[in-house]
């Protein structure tokens, strides 16, 4: 059970991006700089979208590339029973290097610090398999 607790918090935390990412169009659309007619086919050469938007829309996107295999690691920890701390850890550091990526990718977007906290994530998941292929 030591892993259902980041795993929720990832979850909680991709479903408060979602509501960012809807409330990032409407105030496009709001303000007048976007067509709400650019939802019906997301095409960027047709509609002139704002960065920000481009921006938390990617950003949200991401939520389901590395995070999946995430809650897939946690699922198979918990689901092997492991206990060990340093997996643990490695969770809390996931879903915290996932804040860090998102400070930056939504923030100042420095391209390096941003990987950096990508890459942070990675690091995570790998340790969490590692620990957990050799407890098996």
């Amino acid at each position: 059970m030591h892993f259902i607790y980041p795993a929720a918090a990832m979850v909680f935390y991709i479903f408060a991006l979602g509501i960012l990412n809807f409330r990032t169009r409407f105030k496009g659309v709001r303000s007048g700089e976007l067509k709400v007619d650019y939802f019906k086919t997301l095409d960027m050469q047709k509609y002139e979208v704002p960065e920000f938007v481009v921006r938390m829309g990617r950003h949200y996107n991401n939520q389901f590339e590395l995070p999946p295999l995430f809650l897939i690691t946690c699922m198979a920890c918990a689901q092997t029973g492991l206990t060990h701390p340093v997996a643990s850890f490695a969770a809390w550091g996931f879903v915290l290097s996932r804040m860090g990526h998102s400070f930056y990718h939504l923030g100042s977007n420095h391209i390096g610090k941003r990987s950096a906290w990508f890459f942070g994530g990675w690091i995570c998941v790998l340790v969490m398999w590692g620990i957990l292929l050799l407890k098996l």
